[in-house]
């Protein structure tokens, strides 16, 4: 990011899914005081340019498509009309998630790279140094945006400092998380959910990403996930679901 030209201030934005590409490209723009801001590929182009044309990002990460319900979703036309509406970009960096490289077209797609040889650029002789920025405490970390029921949706600039802060507390305090734990938590990138997930990491435990339905291919699929893992943070929509197709929770009623 810094090879080309990221500073602190700089707006920088995911269009991808739950997985590790959003939170490593998350945990990279904060270490140089870049702001962070991420819509999920279930966005239309016209959510995403409500949201990303008001912050004017200078680099977005985003997918090639996505698999939902057993059925892969091509996400490159969306991203084309994304990037058109976007002037200030100056890198598009597009991540082989279901396809491989050499199945994907970028020539419509102005100022893309693939990931590796965006990832490339940061290792020759001429990189940067890899140092984190010293930054003040209520440097902008994270930019949010509200539903857009009611209007174009309004951004709201959460601190590095405040936002830690009150996640450490509703993680170590309400929670109870230790650095032993694990935490699924279902969620997408364009849901506040996330932000809050992977502020976790600060208490030392670990985080288990789920991308795709929570009912295919079974409805069971999250609950033994996470029988195999331990603690589900999950909404009540998941919740409701078993018993909407006659299972029972697992825990009393």
């Amino acid at each position: 990011m810094r090879k080309m030209g990221v500073k602190k201030g700089d707006r920088v934005v995911g269009y991808l899914p739950n997985s590790e590409h959003a939170v490593e490209a998350m945990l990279a723009a904060a270490s140089i005081g870049a702001i962070w801001s991420s819509t999920s590929p279930d966005f239309g182009e016209n959510g995403v340019l409500d949201r990303f044309s008001q912050i004017q990002p200078k680099l977005i990460f985003s997918v090639e498509a996505v698999v939902y319900n057993g059925k892969e979703h091509n996400h490159m036309e969306k991203l084309q009309q994304v990037v058109r509406g976007l002037p200030d970009l100056k890198k598009v960096v597009v991540i082989p998630y279901v396809s491989s490289r050499e199945n994907i077209d970028l020539s419509k797609i102005p100022n893309s790279v693939f990931l590796d040889d965006f990832l490339a650029t940061g290792t020759s002789e001429q990189a940067p140094q890899l140092e984190f920025e010293q930054l003040p405490f209520s440097h902008p970390l994270f930019i949010m945006f509200s539903s857009g029921t009611t209007g174009a949706p309004k951004c709201m600039v959460h601190s590095a400092g405040g936002t830690l802060i009150q996640h450490l507390k509703e993680h170590l305090l309400h929670g109870n998380m230790t650095s032993s734990d694990i935490l699924l938590c279902y969620t997408t990138v364009g849901w506040m959910m996330w932000n809050w997930m992977v502020s976790l990491l600060a208490t030392g435990a670990a985080m288990v990403l789920y991308d795709g339905s929570p009912l295919v291919p079974t409805p069971n699929v999250l609950w033994d996930l996470v029988d195999r893992i331990g603690y589900l943070g999950s909404w009540r929509l998941l919740q409701n679901q078993p018993q909407d197709r006659g299972h029972r929770h697992a825990w009393p009623e």
